[in-house]
């Protein structure tokens, strides 16, 4: 998750849909996308969060593209 659609190869823009963090902090999910251009450092499925304080970055999704080193 993201708050900065500048980082995004391509995105799709969505209906504002909610998500509920941690600390009961909420924000809308404006799009979603991908991030990165190499295709071994790239994140496919990012959101776009509108009122996300900080970038949050999925560990699994890296591991699982082989960027485990």
């Amino acid at each position: 998750m993201t708050r900065n659609a500048s980082i995004f190869t391509n995105i799709q823009k969505l209906k504002s849909v909610k998500v509920t963090f941690g600390d009961d902090g909420r924000g809308d999910i404006i799009g979603i996308g991908k991030i990165g251009k190499d295709p071994l450092k790239t994140i496919d499925t990012a959101y776009l969060v509108d009122g996300l304080k900080y970038n949050l970055l999925s560990i699994s999704q890296l591991y699982h593209k082989g960027n485990y080193v």
